[in-house]
């Protein structure tokens, strides 16, 4: 691939249920100046962030837990506070067996405070974005495609399911080029590393997926998101309030120093937001813009975007404290997921769906199944609508609500804007009506019953 852009990739790790099967050991922390591709999305005023990186088998410099930066090579030449001992030590991996490796050193002396907060998605606008949503893949190869495809394609066609205005189209098999398609790799196999870049570029972007079952579909639709452009719900500037990070709980912490030096300078605390080790997984992001993301919406504790409850954690323990997932990852998309992304796509407003409403029943005598005595009759709620509907009528004053029956269920009774007033209460057939409205009497009868709209007073 020509020109690497930043890439993410979707690895949550914990002992509960690990998509990092092998938990990498050789974690660092220190400061990037980035250049290029990767400066759209790791800017921020002063030129430089902090991150923490690892090494992957298969060559690739991964920051932050999840974010693939691109080759070591690229990785290296970004980094601020690193020697060399050689020109080749740019393409070492780091280990800790490699003596000619770039000596690393932790830094935990974090950048300056920022102002202007990190939406949790590229902006709208941004070259990030896929020009008209339109969203071209393929596989690298036949054997890639037979391993990969069925949960890759069903994580693709859950979003464009969700959101219509995208247009997700499969090409035939194939590398190389710098064309502007989604090429999806098969990575190391059983180690759970899951890979996606981060939004549009017109190099290419890519998937490297484990072949071994660690990548299902909502990891994978999870990976589509940072496709599209979507970046971690947990690295907002709101986070710590919404969805308390606990840092004591992390697998590396205290980092390698003194308790007192992490919690002060490697936790992510106002104000210099400094993070060490797997801690720059959950701290705040920061950027040049001048405002907050319009579409950026509330915190969603149900995204797909969202780590779960134990990722990173020590065992037994917990990250994050609030949220729904805590040993299982996000299973699918979110309300707030999709209208980010049509928002962010500039997509048409959904189109007005028609009212659910509940099958009529037959006014002719004994050809319905009215609940007697409690709704006696089948009758016509507004009989000079053209082609009315008929319903169960209740009684004056009461309402079929019961322990299985709550007063919102409008598929067993409901109200009716109708000529004579919407105090009273249809139900389906055979539901009976013997509970007593919370105010059994007046115009304002029965209103904690759900109305339906004026739609349902005809077939």
């Amino acid at each position: 691939m020509v020109g690497f852009e930043l890439l993410s990739a979707a690895f949550l790790l914990s002992f509960a249920c690990a998509q990092i099967l092998v938990p990498p050991g050789n974690v660092s922390s220190g400061y990037v100046e980035p250049s290029g591709p990767q400066a759209l999305s790791f800017s921020v005023s002063d030129n430089a962030r902090q991150i923490s990186w690892f090494f992957t088998p298969n060559g690739f410099a991964v920051v932050e837990g999840d974010i693939i930066y691109g080759t070591i090579e690229d990785f290296n030449r970004a980094v601020i506070n690193i020697t060399y001992n050689s020109e080749s030590d740019l393409n070492t991996a780091g280990t800790s067996a490699n003596t000619t490796a770039p000596a690393r050193r932790r830094s935990i002396i974090p950048p300056a405070p920022h102002a202007v907060k990190r939406a949790n998605s590229v902006f709208p606008g941004s070259s990030a974005l896929w020009p008209d949503g339109n969203i071209l893949y393929r596989y690298a190869d036949q054997e890639t495609e037979d391993a990969l495809s069925l949960y890759t394609d069903a994580a693709a066609n859950a979003w464009q399911e969700a959101v219509p205005c995208l247009n997700f189209t499969k090409l035939p098999n194939g590398v190389g080029g710098s064309d502007p398609i989604v090429t999806v790799y098969a990575n190391v196999p059983n180690q759970g590393y899951c890979l996606a870049s981060l939004g549009f570029s017109p190099f290419g972007t890519i998937m490297s997926l484990d072949t071994g079952g660690g990548c299902g579909v909502p990891e994978l639709i999870h990976e589509w998101g940072h496709i599209l452009g979507l970046y971690h719900e947990q690295k907002r500037p709101d986070s710590f309030a919404k969805n308390p990070f606990q840092c004591q709980n992390l697998i590396d912490y205290p980092f390698g120093i003194l308790t007192a030096e992490a919690d002060a300078n490697c936790c992510g605390k106002e104000p210099n937001y400094g993070c060490c080790g797997w801690a720059c997984q959950f701290t705040p992001q920061f950027d040049l813009y001048n405002v907050q993301d319009p579409v950026n919406g509330e915190y969603d504790l149900d995204s797909i975007m969202l780590y779960r409850n134990d990722a990173f954690a020590k065992p037994g323990t917990l990250t994050l404290l609030n949220g729904p997932n805590t040993f299982i990852n996000p299973q699918q998309l979110s309300a707030g997921d999709i209208n980010r992304i049509k928002a962010l796509y500039g997509c048409p407003p959904d189109k007005p769906q028609p009212p659910k409403c509940p099958k009529g029943c037959d006014p002719t005598n004994y050809q319905n199944k009215c609940s007697f005595p409690t709704a006696p009759v089948c009758i016509y709620p507004s009989p000079s609508t053209p082609n009315p509907r008929a319903a169960c009528a209740c009684r004056a004053g009461y309402k079929a609500t019961t322990s299985g029956i709550p007063d919102n269920d409008t598929t067993k009774q409901w109200r009716l804007p109708a000529p004579e007033g919407n105090f009273r209460v249809w139900v389906a057939e055979d539901v009976a009506c013997d509970t007593l409205c919370d105010k059994p009497s007046g115009t304002e009868s029965c209103r904690e019953v759900a109305e339906l709209p004026a739609e349902c007073l005809r077939n």
